[in-house]
């Protein structure tokens, strides 16, 4: 609770949330076809998808502006700001062999680390 007062005592009560950084690293380890499919998202309770401060491509096929990537030879890492000591959802979808499937994990994501979570699909 905030008071302000006239007599120069003022209180201000407020929590400040942690930060931390989640490196998500992502490789199409068994591609089929250049049809194959990826793309995944993030979301943090509170805190939500607030886009990433790093961006890498290790492999051959560049994702379109959506964040989706279409061929076999898919590999890169996206690093995500989020609220530490709380989980994050990663969710991600592939489709092979027109064969399409979603997984979730939750991530807890820890202050003064290297956090890193790997999806090979």
């Amino acid at each position: 609770m905030s008071t302000i007062n006239r007599k120069g005592h003022n209180t201000i009560d407020f929590n400040l949330t942690p930060i931390a950084l989640l490196k998500i690293k992502f490789k199409n380890d068994t591609p089929v076809s250049n049809a194959d499919f990826f793309y995944f998202s993030w979301s943090a309770e509170d805190f939500g998808s607030r886009g990433s401060v790093n961006e890498e491509n290790c492999g051959s096929v560049i994702p379109s502006e959506a964040r989706t990537w279409t061929g076999m030879d898919v590999c890169g890492s996206i690093t995500v700001k989020t609220a530490a000591e709380r989980p994050i959802l990663v969710g991600w979808t592939v489709k092979k062999n027109n064969i399409t499937k979603e997984y979730y994990k939750s991530v807890y994501v820890k202050r003064g680390t290297d956090n890193e979570f790997n999806i090979n699909y």
